[in-house]
C-alpha cells in the first residue's frame, strides 16, 4: 500500500493475515472473537439450524475466518446449540437484501390470495 493506510481494506487485511502477518492476525483475531461472543449469545436464545454470514470481511475471509468463528462458538454457547448450528457464508453477494424482499412480497401476496380463495369457498 506504500504508506497510504486509506487504502487498506479488510481484503488486504484478510490476505496480510493469511500470511501470518502479526497485526492484521491480530485485528481479526479481536473481531471475529467479539462476533463469536454476540453470536454465541443469539445462538443460546433463539437456537437457530444455520446463520448465514454476508459482506466483505466473510467474503473475503470465508473458511478462514468461519473456522475461528466455530472454534469461539463452541467454547461459548451451550454445547447442544454451539455443536448443532451450522455457519455458512451467503453467495447471494449485494442482491441478498433485494432478493430477501422479493421474497417476502410474493410470499404475502400468495397468502393473500389463497385466503380470498378460501372465503369464496366458505360463501359458496
Amino acid at each position: 500500500m506504500q504508506g497510504d493506510l486509506d487504502r487498506i481494506g479488510i481484503e488486504e487485511i484478510v490476505q496480510a493475515a493469511k500470511e501470518n502477518d502479526t497485526l492484521s492476525s491480530r485485528v481479526l483475531h479481536d473481531a471475529i472473537s467479539r462476533i463469536g461472543l454476540m453470536l454465541a449469545d443469539v445462538i443460546n436464545l433463539l437456537n437457530p439450524s444455520c446463520v448465514i454470514f454476508a459482506g466483505p470481511l466473510f467474503r473475503h475471509g470465508g473458511d478462514f475466518l468461519l473456522e475461528q468463528l466455530k472454534d469461539v462458538i463452541r467454547r461459548r454457547a451451550l454445547e447442544k446449540s454451539g455443536s448443532e448450528v451450522k455457519l455458512r457464508i451467503s453467495t447471494l453477494g449485494s442482491e441478498a437484501a433485494a432478493l430477501g424482499a422479493a421474497r417476502f412480497i410474493t410470499q404475502q401476496i400468495l397468502e393473500n390470495l389463497y385466503h380470498e380463495k378460501m372465503a369464496l369457498h366458505a360463501r359458496a
